[in-house]
């Protein structure tokens, strides 16, 4: 017992020295983002340059751990999407709390008037993606989990791109971007952009995966 919580103990200190060289990342990296998407102070560049750096901890963290205890990456990874909407449904509250990331102007009876705002009657599009990227988002993949989902390796991670792209860019319609950074002009706005590849990638991870079971059957 001794042993196997050293063993433990060592693949948490690899993970967190992996994670801590990604997160060192040069700040130069932020810069060049202010500079080409023009924010005054930064903040929206900085917050997606965090993204950025986290999606890429995640991963990277996912293959160390598969590779310390010799299981197969993808179902780690179809783990690891399986309670990412937990955190997402989280950290979307949270941004209603602060409040933070608020809808579009509309004059729909449930709008609200956000401190810090302009005082205009806006979407509450937090909920909106708390509800879609969050709620809907786990309550699927539980049941395809339920139904055999893990015994298809990359079935959960091709559904979680399907079904968060899809609530993303219907959320995008609600969320007032941010015009240095995210307004692309014609209605299309950067969430919009970045969420289609992960539908069509979902998809395909999907087909490989159902064509994979049935080629082993």
């Amino acid at each position: 017992m001794r042993l196997g919580r050293l063993g433990l103990a060592d693949g948490a200190v690899e993970l967190d020295m992996e994670l801590e060289r990604l997160v060192a990342a040069p700040r130069r990296d932020l810069e060049m983002l202010r500079v080409a998407f023009g924010p005054a102070d930064g903040r929206e560049a900085d917050r997606l340059h965090r993204r950025q750096r986290g999606l890429l901890g995640v991963f990277v963290g996912v293959l160390l751990f598969a590779r310390r205890y010799r299981v197969p990456w993808l179902t780690v990874l179809d783990l690891a999407c399986l309670v990412a909407p937990i955190g997402i449904f989280l950290g979307r509250i949270a941004n209603f709390i602060k409040p933070e990331l608020w809808g579009r102007p509309t004059d729909a009876p449930w709008a609200m008037v956000f401190p810090g705002s302009d005082g205009l009657p806006r979407h509450p599009s937090q909920l909106y993606e708390a509800a879609l990227e969050g709620a809907a988002n786990f309550a699927i993949l539980w049941t395809l989990t339920r139904r055999g989902g893990l015994q298809r390796r990359g079935l959960v991670t091709g559904a979680f791109g399907v079904v968060y792209g899809m609530a993303r860019i219907i959320c995008e319609f609600y969320r007032d971007p941010d015009p240095n950074l995210e307004a692309l002009g014609g209605g299309l706005t950067m969430g919009m952009v970045l969420s289609a590849p992960m539908v069509v990638v979902g998809l395909g991870v999907v087909a490989w995966s159902l064509a994979r079971d049935r080629a082993r059957a």
